[in-house]
């Protein structure tokens, strides 16, 4: 009957999806379809062979004490331990602890604001600081943009980076049992309710009216409801073949194009178990260790994992290593850090007790790691975030417009945000 929903339909498993049936599911039937074996997106604690500790193969960390993760972990009781150790950057004058993201970062963010009409990071920079006198504090701000937000500075927004920049908090927090445990608390709540999840159904066909929605999934499954989210990556979204492709009839045109109008970047993750934490020996209490190396970002484990060593490579560089095998770019790694530490790669492979790569770009139903903003996202992100005949809504850290962008905060205040609306 028009009119009256009954059941609701969320495309994806991740957080943005798991927020938006948590609070639906009170409320009315739901059901989440998720293509993956498992839930949690580009969320995954895992113990893999070798390492004595979990692993985050995705998202880590929490950026400052950020509202609705705090909630939830809050009310499931989860253990949460603040990141300890100063930030050293390793260059040919040794380690030194850098109190800024970057030098002049405080003056590069007052400059950032001053402007008034939107841009590219490339267009800004070659303004305000060109030539070869500020040709190093380019690169680094380029590194940074790219690493951090694995953002092409060709492409990337300004204004969304100084907002986003600007935000930033400098106590950075970790799970300390690891991310997973917050989505099995989401996947607790929504059972709780009624909520069914089907894992391992990939979605290929949406069929759709004005409050009436039907779902074919590759296990030759039909789903109904009247009203469907769309919670899967802004990429995968707006693919017409291969892997997660999601044809939808009538098709969503506008919204196809507004997804291409907000960026998609990748990253590598390369975790490290040690017989023992040898960095501690080169400075006091090291965290996070930043180098020009070919894998730049280095961070130490938390209380439960002080042998583990994490690598970090983002942005249009970690693409061109996604294209390497992983015994290459294990190989990569292990340059950085005999650079970095001054020991033979020979040495660090006879400390070496477990390894893993997490490869982004090469993940089906992601195909990179997380969001970031051009001049035209704003615009693009307006249409994303309303919906199409009141039938299908969309969620996810790629449609989301406050500051914590490409964050799991953004995630699930976004899934959080579309189940309000479908709900009024």
């Amino acid at each position: 009957m028009k009119g009256k929903v009954r059941t609701i339909i969320i495309i994806g498993a991740g957080p943005a999806g798991l927020m938006a049936a948590k609070k639906l599911s009170k409320k009315y039937k739901v059901i989440i379809l998720e293509a993956r074996d498992r839930i949690g997106g580009r969320i995954q604690s895992v113990m893999e062979p070798g390492f004595s500790t979990l692993v985050e193969s995705g998202a880590e960390f929490i950026h400052g004490k950020l509202p609705q993760t705090f909630r939830l972990l809050k009310k499931a009781g989860i253990g949460y331990e603040k990141m300890q150790g100063q930030m050293y950057r390793v260059g040919p004058d040794g380690w030194q602890i850098q109190k800024e993201m970057i030098p002049g970062w405080y003056k590069l963010l007052k400059q950032m604001k001053k402007e008034k009409r939107d841009r590219t990071l490339s267009d800004f920079l070659e303004e305000y600081y060109p030539g070869e006198p500020h040709r190093a504090f380019r690169l680094q701000v380029r590194s940074y943009a790219e690493g951090f937000d694995l953002a092409d500075t060709s492409k990337v927004s300004i204004h969304a980076l100084r907002k986003e920049w600007s935000a930033e908090e400098e106590e950075i927090y970790r799970i300390t049992g690891g991310y997973g445990q917050l989505i099995r608390y989401l996947e607790e709540e929504c059972h709780k309710h009624g909520c069914d999840i089907y894992t391992d159904n990939c979605v290929q066909q949406i069929d759709w009216e004005k409050e009436d929605v039907t779902v074919y999934s590759t296990s030759g499954k039909k789903f109904s409801g009247e009203k469907c989210i769309i919670t899967v990556p802004l990429n995968i979204f707006a693919k017409v073949i291969g892997p997660g492709a999601i044809n939808i009839t009538p098709p969503l045109d506008e919204q196809v194009t507004a997804a291409k109008e907000v960026g998609f970047g990748t990253a590598i993750k390369i975790a490290f178990e040690f017989n023992e934490p040898f960095w501690k020996g080169y400075a006091e209490n090291p965290g996070f260790i930043i180098s020009d190396e070919p894998v730049p970002v280095w961070w130490v484990g938390n209380s439960k994992a002080p042998r583990l060593l994490t690598g970090w490579k983002g942005g249009p560089g970690a693409a061109l290593l996604s294209k390497c095998t992983d015994d290459e770019i294990l190989q990569t790694a292990l340059q950085s850090l005999s650079v970095i530490f001054r020991i033979p790669i020979i040495a660090l492979r006879e400390k070496l007790v477990a390894s893993k790569i997490f490869n982004w770009l090469k993940q089906d139903y992601s195909e990179g790691a997380y969001s970031h903003d051009y001049p035209t996202s704003e615009k693009a992100k307006n249409l994303l975030n309303t919906s199409v005949a009141d039938t299908i809504f969309f969620a996810g850290e790629g449609i989301f417009q406050g500051a914590s962008a490409g964050t799991v905060e953004a995630a699930l205040a976004s899934g959080k945000q579309t189940a309000s609306k479908l709900m009024k």
